[in-house]
């Protein structure tokens, strides 16, 4: 059983990636960021058009 504390605050990153603007799918990105599905790159970049490689898909 998973509990799940709705009163926990989880902080709120900005989104500002700075290769996604314009992107077919930005608005899918930063909502994925919002739900915490994915995070991006260290550098501020999301890379959208490159594969993902196994090591960074948390497997």
């Amino acid at each position: 059983m998973l509990a799940v504390d709705e009163h926990a605050e989880v902080p709120i990153q900005p989104i500002n990636f700075n290769d996604i603007s314009g992107h077919w799918a930005e608005a899918n990105i930063k909502q994925a960021v919002s739900d915490g599905i994915v995070s991006g790159y260290p550098d501020g970049t999301f890379k959208p058009n490159r594969n993902t490689l196994l090591h960074e898909s948390g497997q």
